[in-house]
């Protein structure tokens, strides 16, 4: 740690070996606990759901999506692209206000990000108001909420490998 520390500093980029090895001694000396220590499946799923403890409220969405934000997501694109793969969008699912401004500046971002590549999402801009579906967070799903997530998905998903399937 201490020289990768140095090789920042000094050259404002630390080396890949330096950077390896250094999280390999981070990770064999710091014992994750609570949140991220219950063990995960071979998918990575958590394998417990952390309840809210603190009261809920329907999150804003102050601000659209980022010009910075749409340049990395092009970017992405285009090296996704550079590999024979596609970019298929989807708005996060959220716990959120469906107030005037909220719902605004998710319709901007889902018509920048559209332009991108194609965009899935509900008639609600995945702005949800259930909050009996949600976990510990405004993002995170319970498990009955992740199915329903899960066959959305399919639903949204079908025109659009259809799509790909018959332009080829």
């Amino acid at each position: 740690p201490k020289q990768f520390a140095q090789d920042t500093f000094g050259l404002g980029v630390p080396s890949l070996r330096q950077l390896t090895k250094s999280t390999i001694d981070i990770v064999k000396q710091v014992e994750v606990s609570g949140y991220y220590a219950d063990p995960i499946t071979d998918w990575g799923d958590p394998t417990k759901t952390w309840e809210r403890k603190s009261k809920w409220w329907k999150l804003t969405v102050n601000k659209p999506v980022t010009p910075h934000s749409i340049a990395r997501i092009k970017q992405f694109r285009e090296e996704l692209e550079a590999k024979e793969a596609s970019l298929v969008i989807s708005l996060p699912i959220i716990y959120a206000s469906t107030d005037e401004r909220t719902v605004k500046n998710v319709e901007k971002t889902a018509e920048e990000l559209g332009k991108i590549a194609p965009l899935i999402t509900d008639e609600k801009l995945n702005l949800w108001t259930d909050v009996n579906l949600f976990a510990d967070t405004h993002y995170h799903l319970k498990p009955e909420a992740k199915v329903i997530r899960s066959k959305e998905l399919v639903e949204q998903l079908q025109p659009i490998i259809q799509s790909t399937i018959s332009n080829k």
